[in-house]
C-alpha cells in the first residue's frame, strides 16, 4: 500500500512539472528560454541582501498604497530586427530598483490556430547600459533622487505582458511591489492596454523652447594695419552679454533654431593711439537647422544615452574694426563695425544623465560669404563652439550654464582710409568668449 501512495505522489509531481514548462518560439522575434524564475537586482548587487532576505522583510511590513506613477511609454531606436525600442518610465520612491520580474517575458503571438503565448528572454529584451564589472547588461535601473526612472526594452511587435517589480531602498516603509503592464507594441507606437489616461513624461522632448540668458563677454582682439603706426591689440571684458533663443521641433529628425546674441565691448586709448567712440556691440544672428535621424538618437556614450546631430545654417555678424580718422598731429581712431554673413556647418551631441540633466556640446565651421562696406575678407579660418549643462526644474522650466566661444583669423582688403582716401589691406585675429546663465521654457 505504501508503494502505491509513493507512486501516486510521483505521478502527480511529474504532471505538475510538465504543465509548468512554458512554450517557446522558434524564430528571431521571441527566443527560446528554459527559465521562468524570478529575476532581481540581487544577482548583480553586492550591496543588497539575497532574495530570500527580501521576501522575509516583505512579510514583516504592513501593506500600504505603493507610490508609483506610470508615464506613457516612448519609442527609441534599436538595431534589432523585428523589434521596437520601448522606453518605460515613471516616478516612484527615490533610489528604488526597477526591473523585469521574470527571466522570460510572455508574448501573445497571433497564429492560424489563434493567439498563442510564447516567451522572450528578458536579457534579450533589455537595452540597459553594460555593467562595468560583469560586462553584461544591467538587470535593473535605479530611480534617481526625485524618484524618476527609465527602463529601455527592445520588444517584438506583439502584445507583451511585461512583469515589472519596484523594490524600494532598505529603510523604506514600503515593501516591494509587482506590476504587470499589458503592452500593445507596434513599429510606430506603443499602448498600455490596462492603464488609462497616462501622463506624458515631464522630461520628454517638447515642440517649442524659448530661452533667455545673460552673462559676461571676453574679447581678445588684434589688428594689423599699414596706416596706423600703433599697437592694435586689446582685451575687453564687459557685461551684460544678452542671449535669446527660439527653437522648434519640426519632426522627429529635424529642428529649427533661431538665436540672437549681443555682446558689449570697449577699446581704450594707449600711448600711441587715441580712440574715440571706443564702445561697440558685437551682435550675432543665427538661423540653422539641426538634423538627427532616429538612428543617431539614444546612442550610448560613456554609459549615458546620447543624441547626435548635424547643424547647418547662416550667421550674421557685426564685427568691430579699428579705423583711423586722423593722422596729425596725433593718431586718432574710432571703432567701426562691419557686417559679415557666414554659412555654418557643424555637429552637436547631447548627453542625457538621468531624467533631469543634459550636457550639450557643439562645434561649427564658419564660412564668410558676403561682406559689409568697411572691408572685404580675402581668406579666413573661423569656427565657433559651446559647452553647457541644462537642468530640468520641472515639466517646462529649464536652467543652464553655458560657455560659448569663437576664433577668427582672416585677411582683409578694400578698406578705404578716411585720411588718404586710399584702399588698405591687413589682417585680423580674435578670440571671442561668453559665459552665460540661461533660463528656458519648453512646451
Amino acid at each position: 500500500m505504501k508503494s502505491f501512495y509513493i507512486l501516486a505522489v510521483l505521478l502527480a509531481f511529474s504532471s505538475v512539472s510538465s504543465l509548468a514548462q512554458p512554450s517557446f518560439a522558434q524564430d528571431d522575434e521571441v527566443q527560446e528560454s528554459t527559465e521562468a524564475d524570478t529575476a532581481s537586482p540581487d544577482e548583480e548587487s553586492d550591496e543588497e541582501d539575497s532574495e530570500e532576505a527580501v521576501e522575509s522583510t516583505e512579510a514583516n511590513l504592513k501593506e500600504k498604497v505603493f507610490p508609483v506613477e506610470w508615464y506613457q511609454p516612448e519609442l527609441g531606436v534599436t538595431d534589432k530586427k523585428k523589434r521596437t525600442r520601448v522606453i518605460i518610465s515613471g516616478k516612484t520612491i527615490p533610489n528604488s530598483y526597477v526591473y523585469v520580474n521574470s527571466k522570460v517575458i510572455p508574448v501573445v503571438v497571433k497564429t492560424k490556430a489563434g493567439p498563442k503565448i510564447k516567451y522572450l528572454r528578458t536579457m534579450s529584451a533589455l537595452a540597459t547600459d553594460v555593467n562595468e564589472k560583469t560586462k553584461k547588461k544591467a538587470r535593473y535601473v535605479k530611480s534617481d533622487g526625485d524618484g524618476y526612472y527609465t527602463l529601455p526594452l527592445d520588444l517584438p511587435n506583439f502584445n507583451v505582458q511585461l512583469p515589472v517589480k519596484i523594490r524600494p531602498p532598505k529603510k523604506s516603509e514600503f515593501k516591494p511591489k509587482a506590476f504587470q503592464l499589458n503592452l500593445k507594441v507596434q513599429a510606430q507606437q506603443v499602448e498600455v492596454a490596462n492603464l488609462k489616461d497616462l501622463k506624458i513624461n515631464p522630461f520628454s522632448k517638447k515642440d517649442w523652447a524659448l530661452w533667455l540668458g545673460v552673462g559676461y563677454n571676453f574679447l581678445q582682439f588684434e589688428q594689423a594695419s599699414p596706416t596706423i603706426q600703433a599697437d592694435l591689440a586689446y582685451d575687453s571684458f564687459k557685461a551684460p552679454a544678452i542671449f535669446f533663443r527660439l527653437w522648434n521641433n519640426l519632426t522627429d529628425s529635424f529642428d529649427i533654431n533661431f538665436e540672437y546674441k549681443v555682446s558689449p565691448g570697449n577699446v581704450s586709448s594707449n600711448d600711441d593711439l587715441t580712440v574715440t567712440s571706443g564702445s561697440y556691440d558685437w551682435s550675432i544672428i543665427t538661423l540653422e537647422a539641426e538634423y538627427s535621424p532616429k538612428s543617431w538618437q539614444n546612442k550610448t556614450l560613456l554609459g549615458y544615452a546620447t543624441d547626435y546631430a548635424v547643424k547647418v545654417g547662416f550667421q550674421q555678424h557685426t564685427v568691430p574694426f579699428i579705423r583711423r580718422v586722423q593722422d596729425s598731429p596725433s593718431q586718432i581712431a574710432e571703432i567701426a563695425t562691419n557686417d559679415i554673413l557666414m554659412a555654418t556647418l557643424g555637429g552637436q551631441l547631447n548627453v542625457k544623465v538621468g531624467a533631469r540633466w543634459i550636457y550639450e556640446v557643439f562645434m561649427r565651421y564658419q564660412l564668410p560669404m558676403t561682406n559689409g562696406d568697411v572691408f572685404d575678407l580675402t581668406s579666413s579660418f573661423t569656427f565657433d563652439g559651446s559647452v553647457g549643462a541644462i537642468y530640468k526644474l520641472n515639466r517646462n522650466w529649464r536652467i543652464g550654464g553655458f560657455w560659448y566661444g569663437q576664433s577668427h583669423s582672416y585677411d582683409y582688403e578694400g578698406h578705404t582710409d578716411p585720411v588718404t582716401s586710399s584702399e588698405t589691406s591687413g589682417d585680423m585675429s580674435l578670440f571671442f568668449s561668453n559665459a552665460e546663465l540661461r533660463l528656458g521654457y519648453e512646451w
